[in-house]
């Protein structure tokens, strides 16, 4: 296992940095003509920023295996660990004309907040990312005696069935034609389980191809 997690990683480094260095020895060469050299440095700007997405999701995993469960645990809010992501990502979401509803009630959990901060971010910025210009996210619960559910659902582009099963491993990333241009690394859905293995959360996905997808956290009620 670690050894197809590190030869994956390093093909994953390797595709921006092949990109940047060859379109760095293009505009060295002096070859390049000046309109061409801005279009370049925007590539490598790019692929730039692509590889430290790749680094930070990779630094996220290698932290949850030296967390200090107990140590990191705080009451929080619900409510508001979702509004700070919505806010986060409100540029990205008003530029695609997104309407984001959050219909949380106060809900208060004894959890760790910096693992829970970053399971809500990933989440959302992949219904951001896979949703579709004038879209929507809704953020809701149901509670029982048991569990609060939470539920962030899009009305994006879906995932197929049989992509269904996959979509928490590592690197993998469902149907790449129709998603090349988003700029995923793969890492976030598997950083999201990875969290909520560690939170003994349950997560389920649920998905309509075509239609949208809803991500139903299971918490604990204690």
């Amino acid at each position: 296992m670690r050894r197809e997690f590190t030869a994956n990683v390093t093909h994953e480094l390797k595709s921006p940095l092949t990109s940047i260095n060859g379109y760095a020895e293009l505009i060295a060469s002096g070859l390049v003509k000046n309109d061409d050299i801005q279009k370049f440095g925007q590539i490598i700007n790019q692929e730039g920023n692509r590889l430290l997405n790749i680094i930070d999701d990779i630094l996220k995993l290698s932290k949850l295996d030296e967390e200090n469960l107990e140590e990191g645990r705080n009451n929080i809010n619900i409510k508001d660990v979702v509004e700070s992501s919505i806010q986060r990502f409100k540029r990205i979401s008003d530029k695609k004309n997104i309407r984001v509803s959050n219909e949380l009630d106060d809900i208060f959990i004894r959890t760790h907040e910096s693992l829970f901060s970053d399971l809500i971010t990933n989440i959302y910025e992949n219904a951001i990312k896979y949703n579709k210009v004038n879209g929507q996210i809704t953020i809701k619960y149901k509670k029982d005696e048991r569990f609060i559910r939470l539920i962030i659902e899009d009305k994006g582009i879906g995932i197929k069935k049989e992509d269904l099963p996959r979509i928490f491993e590592r690197f993998y990333v469902a149907d790449k034609q129709r998603t090349r241009n988003l700029k995923s690394t793969g890492l976030g859905l598997s950083i999201v389980k990875h969290i909520c293995d560690y939170l003994n959360y349950n997560i389920k996905v649920e998905s309509k191809f075509g239609y949208g997808t809803s991500f139903i956290i299971s918490i604990p009620c204690k």
